[in-house]
């Protein structure tokens, strides 16, 4: 069964975030917007979802339901955003990458 990462938004950031509307194009995430809150094994994204929305989640460092704006992390690395309509795929900014390639991965997401 696949593990997945738990990322929680910074609470700072949560109002913000769930009530700016949604940019077209690629989900440019900022790593020190988020915290690391345990990891879960689950057959896929969703699953994860609906377990950490228990009472008593799975994970002792979960402190709250997984939300719009919490991210999870594949095994490969490969964060997903968790939106109202469901998960989307998304990627870290690197501060030293420079403007074309964020720009690359913006067209390749489109």
């Amino acid at each position: 069964m696949p593990a997945y990462r738990i990322l929680l938004l910074d609470e700072t950031r949560v109002e913000d975030f769930r009530t700016r509307a949604p940019k077209p194009g690629a989900l440019i995430l900022k790593p020190q917007h988020y915290e690391e809150a345990g990891s879960i094994e689950a057959e896929h994204p969703y699953d994860a979802w609906k377990r950490l929305q228990a009472e008593e989640p799975e994970s002792a460092a979960i402190r709250r339901p997984l939300g719009v704006g919490d991210v999870l992390v594949d095994s490969d690395d490969r964060p997903m955003l968790l939106n109202y309509w469901g998960f989307d795929s998304a990627a870290w900014l690197e501060h030293d990458a420079p403007h074309e390639a964020l720009e690359a991965v913006a067209e390749q997401s489109v």
